[in-house]
């Protein structure tokens, strides 16, 4: 176990050229590997860069119902991302946000890695 976070930072460290930081794992009773709630939460972050109120949708388009809205210049966070939605303004990448909801590209400078949704 240590071997392995040990390993990743090294690789995050020649890769990068800083020191990545590894999700914290834990073992429960059964000695199977869990990620601890901190780590879990830990998604990558988003500032919005609209000029007005960013819509949080229920799905990833410009016609689905919208949730909430989030004020400019709000940092928020980034689940995981679908580069197939409806585009907006060209930009067919849309963000899963770490609540519920998305929002579109478009309107989010990600401030980190993203990675995919899951199919």
């Amino acid at each position: 176990m240590r071997a392995t976070r040990t390993a990743a930072a090294l690789v995050g460290v020649l890769l990068t050229g800083t020191v990545l930081a590894t999700p914290a794992l834990a073992n429960d009773r059964t000695g199977t590997q869990t990620i601890s709630h901190e780590a879990a939460a830990a998604y990558a972050k988003g500032k919005v860069v609209s000029k007005i109120d960013l819509n949080v949708r229920e799905k990833p388009t410009t016609n689905s119902k919208v949730l909430r809205t989030v004020k400019p210049g709000a940092i928020i966070e980034l689940r995981c991302k679908i580069i197939d939605g409806r585009p907006v303004d060209g930009n067919s990448v849309w963000y899963r946000t770490g609540s519920k909801g998305w929002v579109a590209a478009r309107y989010v400078e990600n401030l980190s890695y993203v990675k995919r949704c899951d199919a």
